[in-house]
């Protein structure tokens, strides 16, 4: 045995006895064991086989006092307005759903954009929910002193506005560390962070849980994911809240695991920086989720740099490899492509949102992570899953938006003086609430042609990229150089004939569809008020959409894949 195979094998005694020494000290079943035995584990790797199962659903019960709960109440309301009002506090108050919009035009799955330069709607409430204290309980194991509050932006607001307590949850494990030294690197089986997605708008319920298993099985890196009952004890005893999606933290673990070194720069970019537009370059629209207190972006700055180099056009060749040394080209054209397939509009080249980027040290490039699918598997703003889609889903015109203040919208496909359309109080296209036919396009004087499919506006791309502007160079730059755009289309065919193959993803979804059908409709399922079904047939009609969905994109895309071969 070496002295270093001796050392090694010392100091596994020597902790081992430390643990043994330390249960014995303790009374079993204290609250004192539990806390020591967290403290223990605090370095302890994620154990994902006991908290993202693949094939089972989890329960999970949180506790939180009837004061904490009336504090997360009045904070909302604060933000929001009245639980269920319909309408937006504030001076800003524009076109949000309620006032001058009736039931027939509102959606679960309504965007609510922000106007590129500006803060966007005030309605649209940019800081986070408040924290509050809960004790979390799962699997025979008790965490007390855990930072728990409601999280997301539009889906935030709209369950909220239309009275829906399923919402999205975000846990801490460790959030009360200074008032409670012993929760210091507290985890939750070595998980830091959870993220309770609530699904809104999905009346399927798996949109959370598919769209990364799609992109890992695609090469893209994305976080794992399980179902788990939620139920909560506000001070009446648990209630079901609903089947809800844990989804694991970039920032959290995965940065860790599915990263050769975990300790690189960690962008969760949103704004209009986020776009990487020429002259639109904006530092502090690049949030830092590690190394927060070094204040160097200069990666980012790197990127943009050679994104918009003029060596793009006179010296593609150099252009693509100075490219290729501060972004991993490939990963970002796998994520093109099977984003594009599954038709997830809600992120770049839809909205400048929903991504991170990871600057890996030993590779010196960029990994592009796609975040937040709720509304993944849908056409569009307001739409769901494009050519299909019940009647029920299908409703929503198009959106409730006002423009900011001296800018002008129209809409090309509307006559008659006025724009005249839609019902009483609503036939101004400028007025506040207006919301245009579904499938329509709109510009804005002053948005320099921002909006519309590809543009901004919360529309999906095409295969072929052509609706698509130079306000996402990363996509347009790309598909405009001809060795990218043959890349592309390899990546394209690769995904849609393994990843999306729709006999494959038929039988997932069938899968799914048996695993969670008795944790969503029936007697156990979820119940009145915290749920985005309207009746329990659209459930199994939502899972014979979604593979109507995949099939109808899977076709177009080899049918564009096929095109290209003849070119």
């Amino acid at each position: 045995m070496t002295i270093m195979t001796q050392i090694s094998f010392s100091t596994k005694i020597f902790a081992l006895i430390l643990v043994a020494i330390c249960l014995l000290l303790l009374q079993p079943g204290s609250a004192d064991v539990n806390e020591s035995l967290h403290l223990l584990a605090s370095d302890s790797a994620p154990d994902y086989d006991t908290v993202f199962p693949d094939d089972e659903i989890r329960e999970i019960n949180i506790t939180i006092s009837p004061e904490s709960w009336t504090e997360m109440q009045e904070d909302m309301t604060a933000k929001y307005g009245e639980f269920g009002g319909g309408s937006m506090p504030g001076p800003g108050k524009r076109g949000g759903p309620g006032e001058n919009m009736p039931d027939v035009n509102r959606s679960a799955g309504m965007n609510m954009p922000k106007p590129p330069g500006e803060n966007g709607p005030g309605f649209l409430n940019q800081e986070d929910p408040v924290y509050v204290p809960a004790t979390i309980s799962f699997q025979n194991e008790t965490w007390d002193h855990v930072g728990i509050r409601y999280k997301g932006v539009n889906s935030l607001m709209t369950a909220w506005s239309e009275g829906i307590g399923k919402i999205s949850l975000k846990v801490d494990m460790d959030h009360y560390e200074d008032e409670f030294p012993e929760t210091k690197n507290q985890n939750f089986f070595g998980f830091k962070e959870l993220n309770l997605q609530s699904g809104m708008s999905d009346v399927s319920v798996i949109r959370e849980k598919l769209a990364p298993e799609i992109f890992q099985d695609a090469g893209v890196i994305a976080p794992e994911t399980a179902f788990y009952k939620v139920f909560i004890d506000k001070g009446d005893g648990f209630e079901y809240f609903g089947l809800y999606t844990l989804v694991e933290s970039i920032d959290d673990t995965v940065i860790k695991t599915q990263f050769s070194n975990g300790t690189g720069n960690l962008y969760k970019p949103e704004e209009e920086g986020a776009t990487f537009a020429f002259g639109k370059l904006n530092l502090s629209h690049f949030e830092k989720k590690t190394n927060e207190d070094e204040g160097d972006y200069s990666d980012i700055e790197q990127l943009y740099t050679i994104l918009h180099s003029e060596t793009r056009t006179e010296n593609p060749e150099n252009w693509r490899s100075d490219l290729e040394s501060i972004l991993n080209v490939t990963e970002f054209l796998t994520w093109l492509a099977t984003n594009t397939l599954i038709k997830n509009w809600d992120t770049y080249g839809g909205n400048a949102r929903n991504y991170y980027l990871y600057n890996n040290p030993d590779t010196g490039t960029f990994s592009w992570i796609p975040w937040d699918n709720n509304y993944a598997f849908m056409e569009g703003m307001g739409k769901n899953f494009g050519d299909g889609g019940s009647a029920e889903m299908n409703k929503t015109p198009g959106f409730g938006f006002a423009p900011p203040e001296g800018m002008n919208m129209t809409f090309p496909e509307m006559k008659g003086p006025g724009h005249e359309w839609g019902p009483d109080g609503m036939n101004n296209p400028n007025q506040p609430g207006f919301m245009p036919p579904g499938g329509m396009n709109m510009t804005m004087s002053g948005m320099d042609g921002q909006f519309g499919p590809g543009m901004g506006m919360g529309s999906s791309v095409s295969f072929s990229m052509e609706n698509v502007t130079e306000r996402w160079p990363l996509i347009r730059y790309l598909m405009d150089d001809q060795e990218y755009h043959a890349l592309y289309v390899q990546i394209l065919k690769r995904v849609a004939e393994t990843s999306f193959d729709p006999e494959k993803m038929e039988e997932i979804c069938d899968q799914y569809h048996d695993i969670i059908a008795s944790s969503v409709i029936g007697p156990d399922g979820e119940r009145e008020g915290y749920t985005y079904l309207t009746n329990e047939s659209d459930f199994d009609a939502a899972f014979e959409e979604m593979k109507a969905h995949i099939r109808s994109q899977y076709e177009k895309a080899i049918e564009y894949v096929e095109s290209q071969s003849d070119t």
